[in-house]
């Protein structure tokens, strides 16, 4: 079996007497004609099914083959059941995916079978590199590599990646080898030649051989789950979306994405996999921080938009719209102004006077940043105490 030349975004398969195509790639648009590199990768279809636009990645395939973009693809192709991927790629070296479709088909040798492939863009299915993974997109918890055959991210790649002593089975997972007797004296369980923890691992989740299907594609204290969609598990297990402090969460492509904030509260970090949803119990953000809280000196606090604190005794650290707004937070009451000193040396203040009390702020020359509570109102020195 033959696949035959990719002519412009078309892929014709084995048998083709003529230029006609014999299989279509509906989905082309950009993904497959600005890509730098094809890759096709034949699978044993008894055993790897397409799981979306993607092998299910149950085992390494058959036949793999990569081609500059716009080049013809010639590739024989055993005849049998097979699983057939093609990934684009936007690098040379086939580390940056964009897009990615798979198809599931019965070749018989010396005839022509119509395939459909349907590129859907990677970013929508998972990691396309290592950084992906380090950044916390997608796979499991342990996962800090990208598959490049898969799109997730996992614990190793080869055995390169495991420590001495381990091997990286095929799930990704780095494990020690079973036994002699096919026992695992340092705990887990024998599967596949793989002291496995079938708690974690989705091709063995709860037993050797119980492979996660159906689009689940974590072990989670031995039950499968999909990671792509999960509020509990958002990319990895145990990664739980907060909903304590938001109006509801999703988790598409492994992250997770609020429905909204509480009145006063702002989703700042927004990071991926964003599990602390909305952290910030100010009403907005500060680049991905949160807006800093300010203590007005006699026990309330109060923000001002993304104005830091001021610095006791700096002058240059403080602004009429903290003095105002230090005293709005403070407990309802008459207001006035206050000019301590004359001259250059002049300090303007902002008070008010609230049950007998008398509150003041300052905003200005040498006395900036010292707030005085006392019967009636009066200038704060230098030893009054500080407002931050």
């Amino acid at each position: 079996m033959r696949l035959c030349p990719l002519v412009v975004g078309v892929l014709l398969a084995a048998g083709c007497k003529s230029t006609a195509p014999c299989a279509t790639v509906p989905a082309m648009n950009e993904l497959l004609t600005n890509a730098v590199l094809v890759r096709v990768d034949v699978y044993d279809g008894a055993n790897v099914h397409c799981a979306g636009p993607i092998a299910d990645g149950q085992a390494p395939p058959i036949l793999s083959h990569t081609f500059p973009g716009g080049a013809a693809v010639r590739l024989d192709v055993p005849p049998g059941q097979r699983t057939i991927v093609m990934t684009t790629y936007s690098d040379a070296s086939g580390l940056l995916a964009t897009g990615s479709a798979c198809t599931e088909s019965s070749l018989s040798s010396g005839h022509a079978a119509c395939l459909s492939l349907s590129l859907v863009d990677i970013g929508n299915i998972g990691c396309s590199s290592d950084d992906a993974c380090a950044n916390g997109d997608g796979g499991a918890t342990s996962g800090r590599l990208c598959d490049p055959r898969r799109h997730q991210c996992v614990q190793c790649v080869s055995a390169a990646d495991c420590k001495s002593g381990e091997s990286c089975s095929a799930a990704g997972q780095c494990a020690p080898p079973c036994d002699a007797s096919g026992g695992c004296a340092g705990g887990g369980t024998c599967c596949g030649g793989f002291c496995i923890d079938t708690s974690t691992d989705p091709l063995n989740c709860g037993g050797c051989g119980s492979a996660c299907t159906g689009g689940a594609t974590l072990c989670c204290a031995s039950e499968c789950v999909t990671s792509a969609n999960s509020v509990a598990n958002c990319g990895g297990c145990g990664n739980a979306c907060d909903t304590s402090h938001s109006l509801g969460a999703s988790c598409p492509a492994n992250n997770c994405v609020y429905t909204g904030c509480p009145t006063g509260r702002a989703d700042c970090n927004q990071a991926a996999p964003n599990l602390d949803g909305c952290e910030c119990p100010t009403p907005m953000c500060c680049g991905t921080g949160c807006q800093p809280m300010h203590l007005n000196g006699i026990g309330q606090s109060y923000v001002e938009q993304c104005s830091p604190p001021g610095t006791p005794g700096n002058e240059s650290t403080y602004s009429v719209a903290m003095a105002t707004a230090a005293r709005a937070a403070a407990p309802a009451g008459t207001d006035g102004n206050l000019t301590c000193g004359n001259g250059s040396m002049a300090t303007s203040c902002l008070t008010r006077t609230s049950g007998g009390t008398c509150s003041t702020w300052c905003y200005a020359k040498t006395i900036a940043g010292r707030v005085l509570q006392a019967a009636t109102c009066s200038c704060p020195t230098t030893s009054s105490p500080a407002w931050n």
